[in-house]
């Protein structure tokens, strides 16, 4: 599993690779009001944003980027990525490693971006 610590908002995107732990970073690191974010519609890492603050549209949109970036949209010019509350997040029964269900969700058009060109510290 690999963690990340965005910088200034001290918010902290955790992120599973989907061949890994997504659903136990899911259900383990996130609490119901923390944003979860995953690609639309194709396979791709679930991203974790600990939410302490105000909307930070900055720092959502870096998170959304990372998102992308761990995608099978990496390459593509722009990816849409979901974003909702982890309380708005289920596992599907039966279903294999990371595949959820979900609902609430607004939909971000990003970049795809890696780490380093989000200026993240890693952890």
């Amino acid at each position: 599993m690999h963690t990340t610590l965005i910088r200034p908002a001290d918010l902290t995107p955790h992120l599973a690779d989907p061949r890994w732990v997504v659903v136990d970073c899911r259900f383990d690191l996130a609490n119901p009001g923390d944003l979860w974010l995953h690609a639309r519609n194709m396979p791709g890492a679930h991203v974790i944003l600990r939410w302490n603050g105000p909307d930070d549209a900055g720092v959502l949109t870096r998170a959304a980027s990372l998102a992308a970036w761990y995608s099978d949209g990496r390459g593509s010019t722009t990816v849409p990525v979901d974003v909702t509350e982890r309380r708005f997040v289920r596992k599907i029964r039966g279903g294999g490693p990371g595949l959820v269900t979900y609902r609430n969700e607004r939909t971000l058009d990003v970049h795809p971006r890696a780490e380093t060109e989000l200026n993240l510290t890693g952890v």
